[in-house]
């Protein structure tokens, strides 16, 4: 990738499709990163364009960069990455790094080739209607999207290798009436009926599309040599939270391009040290199997002989985005925790009962097992008429896409588009780092919110009323 491509264009490369920006000037999320100073943002929950202080950040490291600096920056994420998360005098896990939350899901399995290269691999996937979109491809090793972070065309669906044999089960996130399902025993038992034929690899999520928080005490009841994988793509965990996990022997999924409002997409694994101590001798052709999603450059130095199997492709574009979210992550890091949950709390309550005021909105069961920093709920018409999927996204995209003189000093909003469950469907607003950090320097005000909620309630009017 040549660092010269314009800087618009280059924060919109190595990725996949997802990111391309399409006819509509926008991204498939109806994005378009570099346009962010006169949007309202509430979908920091799917994908966000620049924060201030992110666009100035990855625009100054654009002007410097070339092949040095590359190296010399990555390694510097990697130091950021870790004392941000790290406790005092620890380094306890090793960043491996990805375009996107889906990528990361290849990480598993080409661990467990490591690890147990003789058997096959079962992945235990719970709430898979809330993951990433490209997520269960990636779990069953295809190819997710048409095209890869090096810009080649791949064929969407079709395994990244023919070596692979990979079962799964899931388990979905919610039932026909959208309560939270707890699957403990269920996902207790599939583990202890694969583990002694088949390497095992088991996901939880914290922090859903819906801010879903699964009960990762199950960890601790299940054989050692299980590769558990914590989905914690949204972000918005604390630091005690996540060495806890570590502790445990999870690898831990993160994105910079949610909470921490980046560009899409951008993406780390932790991935213990007790973990990566297991892998064995590396085969050549085990590593190869993910050349085609994998670069050498995602993988920390520590492990030359995975490297040396990979292309030495530099993606810049997820250098950018890397450095966009960091600069959020350190800025949010310097406030207090209580000052930051006291702000969440606040506008969680105001927008909480707002939507419950409407009769227009019903909020989705479960509130008090979900993050805060998003409030998910459905559309309705009338007492008994819900808003289906298809119903929503023309919604979504009617008011994402338009204009709008209705919210104070924006000329665009945006929302988190909505989550399909079985034949339902809901939306969500969701806060993001930077406005956190407003919250606490001026207070909470939702005001705009106010205007958001109204215009999709007129929407509603004037299209189904």
């Amino acid at each position: 990738m040549n660092p010269d491509i314009p800087f618009e264009e280059l924060i919109t490369l190595g990725g996949d499709d997802r990111m391309h920006i399409l006819e509509s000037g926008r991204n498939k999320y109806n994005v378009r990163p570099d346009v962010f100073r006169n949007v309202f943002n509430r979908a920091s929950c799917t994908c966000s364009p620049f924060s201030v202080d992110g666009y100035a950040a990855a625009y100054k490291l654009y002007e410097s960069l070339d092949s040095e600096t590359f190296a010399e920056t990555r390694q510097r994420h990697i130091e950021e990455i870790k004392g941000l998360i790290n406790f005092e005098g620890c380094d306890r896990f090793d960043v491996f790094f990805a375009p996107s939350g889906s990528d990361l899901c290849y990480y598993p399995l080409l661990f467990s080739k490591l690890i147990h290269p003789e058997r096959s691999i079962f992945n235990v996937i719970t709430c898979p209607e809330e993951l990433g979109s490209g997520s269960i491809a990636a779990f069953d090793g295809k190819f997710y999207s048409s095209e890869n972070q090096f810009g080649e065309s791949v064929v969407k669906g079709e395994p990244i290798d023919d070596s692979f044999v990979i079962d799964r089960s899931e388990f979905s996130a919610r039932d026909s009436d959208g309560n939270i399902i707890n699957h403990r025993v269920a996902l207790l038992e599939t583990i202890q009926e694969k583990y002694n034929s088949h390497s095992v690899i088991a996901n939880l999520v914290i922090g859903s599309k819906s801010g879903i928080e699964n009960n990762v005490s199950i960890v601790a009841h299940t054989p050692e040599d299980v590769l558990w994988t914590i989905d914690l793509c949204q972000f918005r965990a604390s630091r005690t939270l996540i060495n806890g996990l570590i502790g445990m022997n999870c690898c831990v999924m993160l994105t910079g391009s949610k909470f921490y409002q980046s560009p899409p997409f951008c993406a780390v694994l932790l991935v213990p040290k007790t973990v990566s101590q297991r892998f064995g001798k590396v085969d050549p052709s085990a590593v190869k199997a993910f050349s085609k999603v994998l670069s050498r450059h995602d993988i920390p130095l520590e492990f030359p002989e995975i490297r040396e199997h990979l292309a030495d492709f530099r993606n810049y574009g997820l250098l950018l985005r890397w450095e966009a979210a960091l600069t959020e992550m350190k800025a949010i890091g310097k406030l207090g925790t209580y000052a930051v949950n006291q702000q969440i709390q606040a506008w969680n309550q105001s927008i909480v009962e707002r939507l419950g005021k409407s009769k227009y909105f019903k909020l989705m069961p479960g509130q008090d097992k979900t993050n805060k920093t998003i409030v998910s709920f459905r559309v309705k018409i009338g007492d008994d008429r819900f808003l289906n999927h298809s119903e929503l996204t023309d919604l979504y995209r009617a008011i994402c896409r338009t204009k709008t003189d209705k919210v104070d000093d924006a000329e665009y909003v945006l929302f988190g588009q909505p989550v399909k469950y079985g034949e339902k469907s809901f939306i969500r607003l969701a806060l993001g780092s930077s406005d956190i950090r407003q919250f606490v320097a001026s207070g909470v005000d939702t005001k705009r919110d106010e205007q958001l909620i109204q215009l999709i309630e007129g929407y509603l009017e004037e299209n189904f009323c």
